[in-house]
């Protein structure tokens, strides 16, 4: 998947603001980093729970790597040469409703699932 289509999949999401970081671009929603797009655009990372973690390291391991730091488990990191369309912008949507939710709690990450682009 092409990072200029997660940039502009992020950028569309409500409420969400991008801001530089020490690797490249973090997104926001409501001041909490949900997504990083890292500056050299090999890897995207997303910060989501330990059961989504678990699900995307089992269903993708092609191109899903667990992301720590402080030597906790913190999120995703996801290799975009390798990485399949849909399961990226899925697991954009939950991290970024999981940072959302109090504002629009009526909706469901699946709203978000636009059609990919084809590779």
């Amino acid at each position: 998947m092409r990072v200029g289509d997660v940039r502009l999949y992020l950028a569309a999401l409500p409420e969400v603001s991008e801001q530089a970081c020490l690797t490249g671009s973090a997104f926001r929603v409501r001041d909490r980093h949900f997504a990083t797009v890292h500056r050299d655009g090999v890897y995207v990372d997303v910060f989501v729970g330990a059961e989504l973690r678990k699900y995307a390291l089992a269903i993708h391991p092609e191109f899903v790597r667990l992301l720590v730091h402080d030597g906790q488990a913190v999120g995703l990191r996801m290799r975009m040469a390798d990485a399949l369309p849909k399961a990226v912008i899925r697991l954009i949507s939950q991290a970024w409703a999981l940072d959302a939710r109090e504002r629009f709690h009526s909706l469901t990450p699946t709203f978000l699932i636009p059609s990919v682009p084809a590779e």
